[in-house]
């Protein structure tokens, strides 16, 4: 029989995810060429396709900034508690989990974010460690 393998916390490095960061790309870019559908139809005027492009544009660049941002040394033990960006954290909500990505939900004081952690954000084994922490604390 196997010894069964438990972890009491998991420390991780994030950085960017080149998959996440091209899939939001790719729906921000959709959503531009779907904008161009009306002006071809002559159903809005090129000032306001151009306005709400640039509008898209800027949105697309927060969103950008604010994932990029997203990034450093995450420690998370099994009760929730996560120590992120110098600050401690308290896991709320652990949305999605799957093999590509995780999706959790965090709260310090009266700032709550929404973290999406990819398996190719971090290392193989930081990645399913977290994962099974996860699956373990059932938050």
């Amino acid at each position: 029989m196997l010894p069964t393998i438990t972890a009491s916390f998991v420390n991780l490095r994030l950085h960017p995810s080149q998959k996440i960061l091209a899939a939001l790309s790719a729906l921000y870019l959709g959503v531009a060429i779907a904008l161009f559908v009306p002006l071809l139809t002559s159903w809005l005027p090129l000032i306001i396709v151009t306005f709400l492009l640039e509008c898209l544009w800027i949105e697309w660049l927060e969103r950008y900034q604010h994932y990029y941002r997203q990034q450093g040394n995450l420690s998370i033990t099994v009760c929730g508690a996560a120590n992120w960006q110098q600050q401690k954290w308290q896991i709320n909500n652990i949305k999605v989990v799957t093999r590509w990505f995780i999706l959790f939900r965090m709260q310090h004081a009266e700032e709550v974010i929404w973290v999406c952690v990819s398996h190719d954000a971090c290392k193989d084994e930081e990645y399913r460690a977290l994962a099974m922490l996860c699956h373990i604390a059932r938050l």
